[in-house]
């Protein structure tokens, strides 16, 4: 769990965080949590990720509210994360995963059909995996490396950003 600001272990778990911030750009789930309930204005709606969490500011990867975000949010803790607790893994590793991630996800969503405000991009992205496994099996191979790059990404994401769990 992250621990008071002057720990070194601290210092750098927040510097991932502020690396990455997939958890609240709405590429996996979405926080609709109303920033006019904090006396803040909305973020602008990001084109490719509408379900960005509206508290997140995406040029800093900053929380609006984080002292006071919701619980959900307090006790998420990624796998790469954990694996920088237990020292599995480097700040620099753990950068340059999300790096990948980030690049691969950009790559993906362009390639996608337009977002909309009902599913988080993963969501987005694992439709489009089936729909195109589905073209394979029926002969038509056009999108075959799009399907490659999904699956990449979800190889990457189910290794780096799960929740990391003991079982």
């Amino acid at each position: 769990m992250l621990m008071n600001n002057s720990d070194p272990v601290f210092q750098q778990e927040s510097q991932l965080c502020l690396t990455c911030g997939l958890c609240c750009q709405g590429v996996f789930f979405f926080q609709d949590e109303d920033p006019r309930k904090h006396n803040l204005a909305p973020e602008p709606e990001n084109p490719l990720l509408p379900l960005a969490c509206r508290l997140f500011q995406q040029g800093t990867n900053r929380c609006l509210i984080y002292n006071e975000r919701p619980p959900v949010c307090k006790t998420f803790q990624c796998g790469l994360l954990n694996q920088l607790q237990r020292e599995e893994i480097t700040l620099e590793q753990a950068q340059a995963a999300i790096e990948k991630i980030k690049t691969l996800l950009t790559i993906l969503l362009k390639q996608l059909p337009p977002a909309t405000k009902t599913q988080p991009a993963f969501w987005r992205i694992q439709n489009e995996h089936d729909m195109i496994k589905l073209e394979l099996a029926s002969g038509n191979h056009s999108r075959l490396n799009l399907f490659m790059d999904i699956g990449w990404f979800k190889v990457m994401v189910e290794h780096h950003i799960s929740p990391y769990s003991d079982s």
